[in-house]
């Protein structure tokens, strides 16, 4: 499985998926559409910040993969959950 790792440290920003996006592109041709990102410093999301993660998942599923989210915090994968997002990610804490 490919690896996208991001630590913002204050969410996931549209800067921080700029430069995110073509790591991702590379990472899913390479494999399949398969890509982890690292969520452990990321304490919060708004809804920008979801549609970001929708838009990367969306582009994996495209590929006939799948987004992780990995090391996600109870409250990031609380908000995940709260929006039934869940079926969508890999979450793992």
């Amino acid at each position: 499985m490919a690896e996208i790792v991001i630590k913002p440290g204050d969410g996931i920003t549209q800067s921080a998926m700029d430069d995110i996006l073509p790591k991702l592109a590379d990472a899913v041709q390479q494999c399949g559409g398969d890509a982890v990102i690292d969520c452990s410093h990321i304490d919060s999301m708004d809804a920008v910040d979801v549609a970001l993660l929708l838009g990367a998942s969306k582009y994996c599923r495209d590929a006939g993969g799948n987004l992780s989210l990995r090391h996600t915090t109870d409250k990031v994968a609380g908000i995940i959950r709260i929006l039934g997002l869940e079926d969508l990610f890999d979450l793992t804490s």
